[in-house]
């Protein structure tokens, strides 16, 4: 798919695309212009998805006879000849404007979630409205690669186009502000879009009726955000990635995603560090996919910092991530960061929730009741609930199913200590004093250091037999 640079020129605009813009401004769905003109709608479909590039004289003057328009505004449109009356109008739009991001390469341990995905397209072929997936996960679990993953592989699929769009995009985005986005993708010029979300809903379905489009949906914060998104025409698809599971949606298949295996964990680092070198260290590698607590963003910061310094040893790093005063600031890689993920989750939860988290850091054990998160947090059971519940929708907590406990995992924990002496010095509540019926509170310790040998220890046999690790 083409791109813009800032302060660049368009690509040259392709003949299916202004014919594709041209009828949606003008209103009509294929069969309606396939009516007007005498072109089959086949024929139409077939020009709009490039598939004809070059239709005859004929054809084009009942095209542009039926869309009032010049015949030379679909027979030349190349950028800055004064016939691109998109660019004339509303700017360079079109499909840049929800371009996807490009496919990773390096994507490891997805497999069985991938063919998930395909069972269930496969299994919707008889559905009467859009299929919905819901791809959802902890902070930095990998969903956001996982669409753009999934976007890719299915493109083939939907020949009328791909749509990505971020719905966090300068915080919370409006329904109204991405249905404007995808209906300036689809041609419908910035005069022309409706005022209302509803009826930016209804045009964008109307729009869709007649076409094979699969919507990627990143960061989706809630419900309200996606329903007017949903297209009615069962031959589109919509995926979308977000940390809450979105209950209140219906007709919704959920592909929840965890940590990786240390298998694929050691798989993703060597994709993005080298497999030879990885080999050289398969112990210091499998303690540092431990240290990453497998978690895919981490995985993949810790494999470009040791990209970036090739002199380093994977011990180098793994001595520096095991002080867990240092760890997530060690985790960051440019603009990755782990802590900025978890700070996204964090910042969406109530101030129950909240200070719920950062209580939890002061546990001894790894998972924890109810009662204990109450007298931890100094709240009532049934509040404890509904903060833990939350937490959990937002990922920054785990359900341990049939035991009625929470698990709290290693990252997150050092990032709920940070918190809690940012916002709570010395662990004190903000505004009331410690009860002193306040059993086992402690005062987060640091973890001791990762002692690393001066030299590699024999190899392990599952590293030095098992060669699924370093392969797909």
């Amino acid at each position: 798919m083409a791109k813009v640079e800032p302060g660049g020129s368009p690509p040259h605009l392709g003949f299916g695309s202004v014919l594709r813009r041209r009828r949606a401004r003008a209103g009509l769905t294929q069969e309606e212009l396939a009516r007007r003109t005498g072109i089959s709608t086949r024929a139409i479909g077939d020009m709009e998805r490039g598939r004809v590039t070059r239709p005859q004289t004929r054809t084009l003057r009942a095209l542009a006879a039926a869309l009032a328009t010049d015949e030379a505004e679909l027979r030349n449109p190349l950028p800055g000849n004064g016939n691109d009356p998109d660019r004339a109008e509303t700017g360079w739009w079109g499909g840049l404007l929800c371009e996807p991001p490009p496919e990773i390469a390096d994507l490891a341990g997805r497999e069985q979630e991938t063919a998930t995905l395909l069972a269930v397209l496969d299994d919707q072929r008889s559905a009467r409205s859009a299929p919905v997936v819901a791809v959802t996960g902890a902070p930095g679990v990998g969903k956001s690669t996982f669409l753009v993953h999934s976007g890719h592989r299915l493109a083939g699929r939907f020949p009328d186009g791909c749509f990505f769009l971020s719905m966090r995009r300068d915080g919370r985005r409006s329904p109204g502000h991405a249905l404007g986005t995808v209906l300036r993708a689809l041609g419908v010029a910035a005069d022309r879009l409706p005022a209302g979300a509803d009826a930016r809903s209804s045009l964008y379905r109307s729009l869709l009726r007649d076409r094979k489009v699969l919507l990627l949906l990143d960061d989706v914060v809630d419900e309200a955000q996606v329903r007017p998104l949903l297209p009615s025409n069962p031959d589109c698809l919509v995926l979308l990635a977000g940390t809450r599971g979105l209950a209140g949606l219906e007709s919704v298949f959920r592909i929840p995603l965890d940590v990786l295996t240390p298998a694929h964990s050691v798989r993703l680092l060597a994709g993005i560090v080298g497999t030879e070198r990885i080999r050289r260290e398969p112990s210091a590698s499998l303690a540092l996919a431990d240290l990453c607590g497998h978690l895919p963003l981490a995985l993949r910061i810790a494999g470009n910092r040791l990209a970036g310094r090739p002199r380093w040893r994977v011990a180098d790093l793994l001595r520096l991530l095991g002080d867990g005063r240092r760890r997530l600031t060690a985790l960051t890689a440019g603009d990755l960061a782990v802590r900025t993920a978890f700070e996204a989750s964090y910042r969406e939860c109530g101030e129950l929730a909240r200070a719920l988290f950062r209580r939890l850091a002061l546990a001894e054990e790894p998972d924890i009741t109810v009662r204990r998160a109450a007298v931890l947090a100094e709240v009532d059971v049934d509040s404890a609930e509904r903060g833990l519940e939350e937490l959990v929708d937002v990922g920054l907590l785990e359900s341990a199913a049939g035991t009625g406990r929470y698990v709290l995992r290693e990252l997150l924990r050092l990032y709920a200590e940070e918190r809690l002496g940012a916002e709570e010095p010395g662990g004190e509540p903000a505004c009331t004093a410690r009860p002193r019926s306040l059993p086992a509170l402690r005062t987060p310790r640091p973890p001791q250091p990762v002692q690393c040998p001066a030299t590699e220890p024999p190899v392990l046999n599952t590293l030095d037999t098992d060669e699924s690790v370093f392969s797909e």
